[in-house]
């Protein structure tokens, strides 16, 4: 659980002004607080990531119940 911690640990950090993605949007006219766009209508919290301990990617579940269903063996007759 320590090294999620630490992957998580600067997500609720903000931008410091010297960052030069902060500086070039400012120089835009954009603000912190504000969402981007031409009437701030923008996403303004980032989108949350959810982290988990599972070593399986995208799409496992459904691999794995198809998964299951292959390793069934069939009936036979009789």
């Amino acid at each position: 659980h320590q090294e999620m911690a630490a992957q998580t640990s600067g997500f609720h950090v903000p931008v410091a002004h010297t960052n030069k993605g902060h500086a070039m949007l400012s120089k835009m006219g954009w603000k912190a607080g504000t969402g981007l766009g031409v009437a701030g209508q923008g996403v303004v919290e980032p989108i949350q990531l959810m982290v988990t301990d599972r070593k399986a990617g995208l799409g496992s579940k459904a691999l794995q119940t198809q998964g299951d269903a292959a390793s069934r063996t069939p009936e036979t007759p009789g």
